[in-house]
């Protein structure tokens, strides 16, 4: 949202919004108050995904997670 707001739509504009399909409804509700114009797409779903063996977390400086459901 912080992003968003920094941005200059112009009337004809459209915003493509793809999203998990677990992902909360802050990022649309925002669009549709702001009443910017947007297609939202849910590309996917997140699932457990067991790595085994566990990598060497000593070898790595930073990790970064890129979605909450991670």
């Amino acid at each position: 949202i912080t992003l968003l707001e920094q941005l200059s739509f112009l009337p004809k504009d459209q915003l493509f919004f793809p999203h998990s399909m677990l992902s909360r409804p802050l990022i649309r509700n925002y669009l549709i108050e702001k009443k910017i114009p947007f297609k939202a797409c849910s590309f996917y779903t997140t699932v457990p995904n067991l790595v085994r063996p566990l990598p060497n977390l000593k070898l790595f400086d930073t990790i970064v997670f890129t979605s909450p459901s991670t």
